[in-house]
């Protein structure tokens, strides 16, 4: 079957995301092989490792980026707001530099 598995995608991110230091509060996905992840964090660090950890599996994904984690006022744990943009591996063309 050459259909892509999202649930190996979907597992890759749960299986990188650190519990308790952060959360994932929006996924989007589109046909040219991109997927923007939003999320909360303690800090920099959580959303910084989550990132290199993505970028070593390169059978999922192309390319990882972190597009910017924000610092936001809550009484809470969760300090940042971070966005990820994702190139699936095998879907879409690769972005124009």
């Amino acid at each position: 079957d050459q259909r892509f598995a999202w649930i190996d995608l979907f597992d890759a991110l749960r299986s990188k995301l650190e519990t308790g230091k952060m959360y994932f509060t929006k996924i989007d996905t589109n046909d040219t092989g991109h997927l923007r992840v939003e999320g909360r964090a303690t800090d920099d660090k959580t959303v910084t490792q989550f990132v290199t950890e993505l970028q070593k599996l390169k059978h999922l994904f192309r390319e990882v980026v972190s597009d910017n984690i924000t610092t936001i006022a809550d009484p809470g744990a969760f300090k940042k707001d971070f966005a990820i943009r994702i190139s699936i591996t095998g879907m879409g063309k690769a972005p124009k530099k």
